[in-house]
């Protein structure tokens, strides 16, 4: 999946980005001769998985001790295709973590509840006085505030705001992304995608348990409104808040596109 999103991060190595493409598992990339019976039962383990995903596949699995992080384990299955080129995935690679994304951001989202500087069960349309959904409005004119009504930031978080998600399979958004799929997108335009579309419930639905429907447009405006109360951009609130306090070094953990 493309990191089009503004909160998508993407984790890269030193020795090897992975690209965009699909990945073949195949027999046989399981580890030294000689090595560890415990060991040889993960590599095999691995390879596994690889295979019984089919066509695309590609495992990788690092293993490290909880008190001093050293890395007792590191291994990959599978190849990867891009374009014409194929070579195999090594422990070494690195890959975009997409919509893992969203913990990060439910993260920080949490820790300006516990500053009490939003509230769970606030109507998103009133965070910042009304200016957030103000700036929505001015960047996407087209934005249904009456229609898509009065979701919380708690439902946003779990996916039950009624929010449609325009990387919907059948979206308008998904044909205009494989038409041209190196573009880089912004917040503005995606939102401009979901605004055409319907909510995923009722008004009266929102916020219960069958009402979820998972929609990344949910944690678009989450960015938005974590970057209008810290008053900071998205990567580098995510580097003050997560991943400096995480240990997570700039070469290694990144936001694509936006601080590379």
């Amino acid at each position: 999946q493309a990191c089009v999103a503004q909160n998508d991060c993407s984790a890269t190595s030193p020795q090897r980005r992975i690209p965009m493409g699909s990945s073949h598992p195949r027999a046989g990339h399981v580890g030294a001769e000689g090595e560890a019976p415990e060991v040889h039962k993960l590599h095999k383990a691995v390879a596994h998985m690889a295979r019984s995903m089919g066509r695309y596949g590609g495992v990788l699995l690092q293993a490290a001790a909880a008190w001093d992080g050293n890395v007792f384990f590191a291994g990959a299955a599978g190849n990867l295709t891009y374009g014409s080129q194929t070579s195999e995935i090594s422990a070494a690679d690195s890959f975009e973590v997409a919509s893992i994304t969203k913990m990060v951001t439910a993260t920080v989202v949490m820790q300006l509840v516990d500053e009490g500087r939003v509230q769970l069960d606030e109507v998103w349309r009133s965070v910042a006085g009304g200016k957030l959904e103000a700036k929505v409005k001015a960047h996407v004119p087209t934005w249904p505030s009456e229609r898509f009504g009065d979701f919380t930031v708690a439902e946003l978080l779990q996916h039950t705001s009624g929010l449609p998600n325009y990387w919907d399979d059948d979206s308008d958004f998904i044909k205009a992304f494989e038409a041209d799929p190196d573009r880089l997108w912004t917040t503005w335009e995606l939102l401009s995608y979901a605004a055409e579309m319907k909510s995923s419930c009722s008004p009266q639905q929102r916020g219960r348990p069958d009402a979820f429907s998972y929609a990344d447009t949910n944690y678009l405006l989450l960015g938005l409104m974590v970057e209008q109360l810290d008053q900071e951009t998205l990567p580098k609130i995510f580097r003050r808040r997560v991943f400096d306090p995480a240990g997570m070094s700039r070469k290694d953990t990144y936001c694509e596109f936006l601080e590379e």
